[in-house]
C-alpha cells in the first residue's frame, strides 16, 4: 500500500469513520514518547496527558457523540501548545535521540484534531494521511498498520500482526509514570 492509496481509500470513508482511523493510528504511535522520557523528563508525561485529553474529543466526535466546534478546535491547539512546548524543553536542554519521534506523533495528534475540527470535508483525507505518515514514524510500523482502513464495525486488535516491541516498551514505561493505556473504544486491545 502507497500513500496515495492510503489518501484514495480515505476519501471513500465516512469523515467520522476515517477521523477514527486517525485517532486510532495516533494511539499506536503515543507509546513511542516513552522513548524521550529520560531525556526531556517529567514533562514528557504531561505531553501525553495533554495530547490523550485533547484526542478523547476526537474520539468523541469520531464515535458520533456530542462535541461542539470549540471543543475541537481547543483539541487542535492542545496538541500545538504540546508542539510548543516540546520544542522549547528541547532549545533547553538539547535534541535528544527520540525528538525527531516527539515531534512526529505530536504533528500526527494536531493532523488528526485538525481533520475533525475543519468545515471543509474536502480536507479531511489530506490531513489523516499527513497524520499517518507522521504516526508510521519513519516506517518503524509499516502502512497497513498505521493506516487500518480494513476494519468495518468495531475495529479489531490494535496490533493484528503483533505488538512491535517499542510499543510494548513503551506502554511499561507509560504504567511506571502512572498514565493510564489509553485506547479507542472498539478496540480489541
Amino acid at each position: 500500500m502507497t500513500w496515495t492509496e492510503v489518501e484514495m481509500k480515505l476519501t471513500t470513508l465516512p469523515r467520522r469513520r476515517a477521523t477514527a482511523v486517525g485517532v486510532r493510528a495516533v494511539e499506536r504511535a503515543l507509546r513511542r514518547i516513552a522513548v524521550v522520557a529520560d531525556d526531556y523528563g517529567p514533562e514528557v508525561w504531561e505531553w501525553v496527558r495533554a495530547m490523550q485529553a485533547a484526542l478523547e474529543a476526537v474520539q468523541r466526535y469520531a464515535a458520533d457523540k456530542a462535541v461542539s466546534r470549540f471543543t475541537l478546535d481547543l483539541a487542535a491547539e492542545i496538541c500545538r501548545g504540546t508542539a510548543n512546548s516540546a520544542a522549547a524543553t528541547a532549545q533547553l536542554v538539547g535534541p535528544s535521540r527520540g525528538h525527531e519521534v516527539l515531534e512526529s506523533v505530536i504533528a500526527s495528534a494536531a493532523f488528526t484534531a485538525d481533520a475533525a475540527r475543519t468545515r471543509k470535508g474536502e480536507r479531511v483525507p489530506g490531513l489523516l494521511t499527513n497524520a499517518m505518515k507522521n504516526a508510521h514514524l519513519g516506517g518503524e510500523a509499516s502502512i497497513e498498520s498505521v493506516a487500518d482502513l480494513t476494519a468495518e464495525g468495531d475495529f479489531g486488535p490494535l496490533w493484528p500482526h503483533g505488538e512491535m516491541e517499542w510499543y510494548r516498551s513503551g506502554t511499561e514505561r507509560y504504567h511506571k509514570a502512572g498514565l493510564s493505556a489509553w485506547s479507542l473504544p472498539g478496540s480489541a486491545d
